[in-house]
């Protein structure tokens, strides 16, 4: 083990970011490719059910086979899945891996979680958490731009090269630096004691429920948004990578401004300001039908604004208010909002494309995001919240 073990999980963050913000956008375009856009959403919605199981066996698997065991395993089968979606064209085995890549990807990441939480230890929580999401949300910035060059006419199979490259590093980071690490005590959690915990406290639900909207939004807009700018709108995937590249912005531009207006304003109006304009933002878009790049920019960056202002609010009140350091069966309920919004959404998209036109999806989900603001105006805002 080297001497600072931290810049090391950052780095392996930074790296297994990139897998992650490389192949995230073109996923479903991917996918659309060989399947219907109702079978697209079950892939995804498949994949966050096994993850989401996955991850209640974690901490189990973490105590019998210790961290750099785990990670390795699940590291080489994220690279096995990335190795079948870029070279074959087998629909059985793309859905396969897909889900494969999909479950690896979650467990990894909570792995990443653990490690920082060691090192971390309590002594400076509020830097090594911003440090730690501005490495993950450079990764996602630069993505989408670099991702734009490496598609050509349509054949996406290069990303998934580039993410299996980062895949094979994440190997040998933890090969190098990890190999001897010496593993805490892990704790097995229970799951129904921790919703009843999270039921029986007003203030954690809602925060939960926040964080729930916020995952049920990028799960929407991670997976329909692309389709919908290519197949419907006609942007050239370059002009998409300009587009995205610019969205992102406001998560490397605001969150840490934000985080210290929190401190002297509270998180409520913040939150509820957040939801407004991610709401307004995404209406908007079921209105514009022509491919003008700097509206689409304009539009786009309005609804990350919000975003970005939520998501800091939401973990800013949840490990400030809501949660001591000694929680973690509230902590993986609330991490668990992701896999479980990945879930729901695909299910919620499929039955709504029944009814009605792909373009109204972004007006129903607006509105759904309205219901944000409620919440936001209805959580107590305390020093600290005991449970």
């Amino acid at each position: 083990m080297q001497k600072n073990p931290i810049r090391i999980v950052y780095c392996a963050t930074f790296i297994f970011s990139i897998n992650l913000a490389f192949t995230a956008y073109i996923n479903s375009s991917f996918l659309k490719s060989y399947f219907n856009t109702r079978d697209v959403g079950l892939l995804f919605a498949l994949g966050s059910i096994f993850a989401i199981f996955g991850l209640t066996r974690v901490a189990t698997i973490l105590k019998r086979c210790g961290m750099y065991r785990t990670v390795t395993a699940f590291t080489i089968l994220n690279l096995a899945s990335l190795g079948v979606l870029s070279s074959t064209t087998n629909t059985k085995a793309l859905g396969i891996f897909f889900v494969i890549y999909i479950i690896t990807n979650s467990l990894i990441m909570f792995c990443l979680d653990e490690l920082m939480a060691k090192y971390d230890q309590n002594k400076s929580t509020g830097k090594t958490h911003g440090i730690y999401l501005t490495v993950m949300n450079t990764a996602w910035l630069c993505s989408p731009f670099i991702v734009s060059y490496i598609i050509v006419s349509g054949d996406y199979r290069g990303v998934y090269w580039i993410a299996l490259i980062c895949s094979l590093l994440l190997i040998l980071i933890f090969k190098k630096s990890f190999y001897k690490y010496q593993d805490p005590e892990y704790h097995e959690l229970k799951w129904l004691d921790t919703f009843k915990l999270l039921h029986s406290h007003r203030d954690l639900r809602k925060i939960y429920r926040i964080n729930l909207l916020l995952q049920f939004f990028f799960a929407i807009m991670v997976i329909y948004s692309p389709i919908y700018l290519r197949q419907y709108i006609g942007f050239e995937w370059k002009e998409i990578g300009i587009i995205f590249t610019f969205m992102l912005l406001p998560f490397v531009l605001f969150e840490i401004p934000l985080g210290k207006l929190a401190d002297k304003i509270g998180e409520k109006f913040i939150l509820g300001l957040g939801f407004l304009i991610m709401s307004i933002s995404t209406i908007i878009i079921s209105f514009i039908h022509k491919p003008d790049l700097i509206l689409w920019i304009v539009i786009l960056f309005g609804t990350r604004v919000g975003a970005s202002a939520i998501q800091i609010m939401a973990d800013t009140y949840f490990f400030k208010h809501s949660v001591s350091a000694n929680d973690p069966g509230i902590i993986g309920i609330y991490r668990n909002t992701s896999p479980l919004a990945y879930i729901i959404a695909p299910i919620f998209a499929t039955i709504f494309f029944i009814f009605l036109p792909y373009q109204y999806l972004f007006l129903t989900l607006g509105i759904l995001m309205l219901s944000g603001i409620i919440y936001s105006a209805t959580i107590s805002d305390p020093k600290h919240i005991n449970i």
